[in-house]
């Protein structure tokens, strides 16, 4: 009797101290952090393929579809077009750089420019409370499938400085690209309220 109760206690000891891990894992923050990795991620590869192929890496935003695509840019593609024969031209359309991050229904995302990153102080968080953006589709511009350029990647490396801010849950994550070294990192971004 004495074993079972002092089994019963080590359970509940291990019960006790796992919750709170348990109940993170499924918190705002940590599941931002989770698809901010993946975002990095694929900056990180669009940055490398800029810099192996030579050309340049356009990232867009679909808020509409949650969707973050990294792919040559058009411009760099018909440049290289002229200089090439019909052949080669074809086997270089064909082996274009394009990934594509899919989100969760649940995310909002939304594009910001270099001008809007802040430096922050010690006491500003990585992650900050934040309405979502209402996005009005039907006013968008940019092109004709509601994509937005939030970014883009130069054949040495560097990028224009603009990112992506992600929202769950009445919380938000900025994520930059440096402008002279191309690599991503996690920024604080003033909002017009």
């Amino acid at each position: 009797m004495i074993e079972l109760l002092v089994v019963l206690a080590i359970i509940g000891v291990i019960v006790t101290i796992s919750i709170p891990t348990i109940a993170s894992m499924t918190s705002p923050k940590h599941v931002l952090r989770k698809e901010g990795r993946k975002l990095m991620q694929l900056m990180t590869e669009a940055r490398s393929a800029a810099m192996n192929r030579k050309i340049r890496i356009d990232v867009f935003v679909d808020p509409e579809l949650n969707e973050v695509h990294a792919v040559e840019s058009s411009a760099y593609r018909a440049l290289m077009a002229d200089e090439l024969d019909e052949e080669e031209r074809a086997l270089a359309m064909s082996n274009r750089f394009e990934r594509v991050l899919v989100l969760d229904e649940n995310f909002t995302l939304e594009a910001f420019s270099a001008d809007q990153i802040v430096v922050p102080t010690e006491e500003d968080e990585t992650f900050q409370p934040a309405e979502e953006p209402e996005v009005d589709f039907a006013a968008r511009e940019d092109d004709a499938e509601g994509e937005v350029r939030a970014l883009w990647f130069t054949h040495f490396g560097g990028s224009n400085g603009g990112g992506i801010s992600l929202y769950y849950d009445g919380v938000r994550l900025d994520i930059a690209a440096d402008i002279l070294t191309g690599r991503p990192k996690i920024v604080m971004v003033k909002r017009d309220e």
